[in-house]
């Protein structure tokens, strides 16, 4: 390198500074993107020159690939928070700083004019070659041994120890070469350089595909519309495909999702068609992370795969208002809680007392249940989980037990069932969506009760052992915007969103359910001829108060019976067995009447009603929870 070369290099101001996780990203861009985008990517001025970034990162997004498109969208976005913080180091004020085009534009007819053979004493210059597409074009210093490099900073290292400074145009001072020639030579070989460089980038410029709406662009701040915290059940894949359906609902807008720290942890970056943009945050760790997120101001509503516990709603109270009253507490769907195995495993069924032996570490012989010898290894959701609440609750809780301490924990539902399908002695317990590679098992309350096999039908009536409800909570004092989320997922189309899903939607049908022997005489009369509806309507203790839930289930009862017209409508109403039978028979022919009189201001006349009392329990009444799930009103239609 010569003297004046190394002034030069001296000179020039320092790479383009970039924090050390934006520098991984464009080392990531450079891999990912040359072969999408058609063009070569050059790795030292990704790094240095942000004009040529932001035109690499636009030639990503309009090809729409989907991996290459989230991680531009994130350098946009890590960028326009960093740009503010970053320094140069300041040029002489003698020396004008070079742009990128005009670097370009020396190096090239340097590079020209490199061709001409050296002058001497006695000669003149011979006749000038013609440059080729390659002698213009300004070569990639780190095309050549990229792959010895295992990080950014080694390729950042070597950008600013390869880096090659800019030549300038210097004319000998003894040349003999007549004025005239040496102007005429610079000019020519000047424009031949500028056609080499267009024609080569029109020739390596991909076609664009247009997208339906412009690429975000990194001057737009996107502003926050809602974050949502709580359970992973929903919140894994449910709650992203009701967030992005409701935003198309609301003006057409694209929704794509960028994960954070954690795939748990997600912003879904939405542009709407006057181009605006909008962020929702989605965390989902666990129902009670939820009301804690809720709590700290960092939620505006929360998702739960558990019914609220008493003393997080006297916490949250005095700022969020009672958070189980029916304003607030929506049940979004049903769920099974699943109790898997291994698709080898010869065990079809369970009872609670049994499961809660093999999870309590009580049982730990497969043999001891009907099943092979063998070891049994115990998987099970993280302790801030909906779904552990309510194994816990239905199953641990009322057989006086708990989770046995060798038990491996998991955060994500997929991770745990693939884990137990791959796992020959495994057993777990799941959100039924996830049941995925695994065996299903039926279940059944105690020894002497029927197992019942987890489907829509006994989810949606929750005759099930181990159903349970989906929630959102949303505080009283909430703003337009949630409010009118959630009412959308209540809507028949937020329903089916529920239903793709895995989950069991609250939209009704009809099905002819099994008819045991034991049941009253009267009952299989009236119903031999006729259909259940996919609900029940249940109460609260010693009450005839109706839950959150059966408020809404009856205008979908109406809507249902409404297209279904001219079938005749039945009621029949049931208790827990606590108190004397004659009572308890009183109290359900209350509810019945508490039903009927709801449809009759709403149009719907039913044809028959009657009461049972404490007959055809459908759950153990030894447990508030199993009580709770005998008080019922059941709706057929013939």
């Amino acid at each position: 390198m010569t003297k004046e070369s190394k002034q030069n290099t001296a000179d020039r101001p320092p790479l383009y500074l970039v924090d050390s996780e934006l520098l991984d990203l464009l080392y990531k861009l450079k891999q990912q993107s040359q072969p999408i985008i058609g063009v070569r990517v050059r790795i030292d001025k990704l790094y240095q020159d942000l004009n040529y970034r932001n035109k690499i990162l636009e030639l990503v997004i309009d090809s729409q690939d989907k991996e290459s498109c989230e991680l531009a969208w994130k350098i946009q976005h890590l960028q326009k928070d960093t740009q503010s913080q970053q320094k140069t180091t300041p040029v002489s004020s003698d020396i004008k700083p070079e742009t990128t085009v005009e670097r370009s534009k020396t190096a090239n007819v340097s590079s020209v004019l490199n061709m001409l053979p050296e002058n001497n004493e006695q000669g003149a210059p011979s006749s000038v070659q013609a440059p080729i597409l390659s002698d213009v074009v300004e070569p990639d210093p780190l095309d050549v041994n990229m792959g010895d490099m295992s990080s950014p900073v080694e390729v950042l290292n070597k950008i600013q120890m390869s880096e090659t400074p800019p030549v300038d145009v210097v004319v000998p001072e003894k040349s003999k070469l007549p004025t005239i020639v040496i102007f005429m030579t610079s000019i020519l070989a000047l424009i031949l350089a500028l056609l080499g460089v267009s024609l080569y980038l029109n020739l390596t410029k991909p076609i664009a595909v247009v997208p339906e709406t412009a690429p975000i662009s990194i001057s737009q701040i996107p502003q926050k519309l809602f974050n949502i915290h709580g359970s992973n059940t929903i919140g894994e894949a449910l709650a992203p495909s009701l967030l992005s359906e409701y935003i198309n609902t609301q003006g057409g807008g694209v929704t794509r999702i960028i994960s954070g720290n954690s795939a748990l942890d997600r912003e879904m970056m939405i542009q709407q068609s006057d181009d605006t943009l909008h962020v929702i945050g989605l965390a989902s760790h666990g129902s009670s992370t939820g009301f804690k997120a809720l709590m700290n101001g960092k939620a505006d509503l929360a998702m739960s795969s558990r019914k609220i516990k008493d003393a997080e709603v006297e916490k949250l109270r005095p700022e969020f208002g009672i958070l189980s009253s029916p304003n607030s507490e929506h049940i979004i769907g049903l769920d099974g809680l699943a109790i898997i195995v291994n698709p080898d495993n010869p065990v079809s069924a369970l009872n609670s007392k049994q499961i809660a032996q093999l999870f309590s570490g009580e049982i730990t012989d497969w043999s001891d249940v009907g099943g092979k010898s063998g070891k049994v290894n115990v998987y099970a959701r993280e302790s801030s989980s909906g779904t552990w609440d309510t194994f816990k609750s239905l199953v641990l809780k009322p057989n006086e037990t708990n989770l046995v301490e060798t038990a491996r924990r998991f955060e994500s539902s997929t991770e745990l069932s693939d884990t137990v399908a791959a796992d020959k002695s495994g057993i777990g317990f799941i959100a039924l969506p996830y049941v995925r590679y695994s065996k299903l098992l039926a279940v059944s309350e105690g020894a002497n009760t029927m197992p019942i096999v987890p489907t829509a039908f006994t989810i949606g009536t929750e005759d099930y052992p181990l159903s349970r409800r989906l929630y959102l909570y949303v505080p009283q004092n909430a703003d337009n915007q949630v409010k009118s989320f959630v009412e959308f997922v209540h809507s028949p189309a937020g329903q089916d969103i529920v239903e793709q899903h895995g989950f069991v939607s609250q939209n009704i049908f009809a099905s002819t359910p099994y008819q045991d022997k034991s049941y009253p005489w009267e009952y299989r009369r009236l119903t031999k001829n006729a259909q259940r509806l996919s609900l029940n309507f249940r109460f609260n203790s010693s009450s005839n108060e109706l839950d959150n839930k059966a408020n809404r289930d009856l205008n979908r009862v109406v809507d249902y019976i409404f297209q279904n017209n001219g079938r005749r409508v039945l009621l029949f109403g049931f208790t827990d067995s606590i108190g004397y039978s004659e009572k308890n028979l009183a109290l359900s022919k209350q509810r019945v009447e508490t039903i009927k009189n709801a449809l009759n201001a709403r149009g719907v006349f039913p044809a028959v009603s009657m009461g049972f009392g404490q007959a055809i329990p459908i759950a153990s009444n030894s447990t508030p929870y199993g009580r709770y799930k005998n008080r019922r009103v059941e709706i057929w239609i013939e």
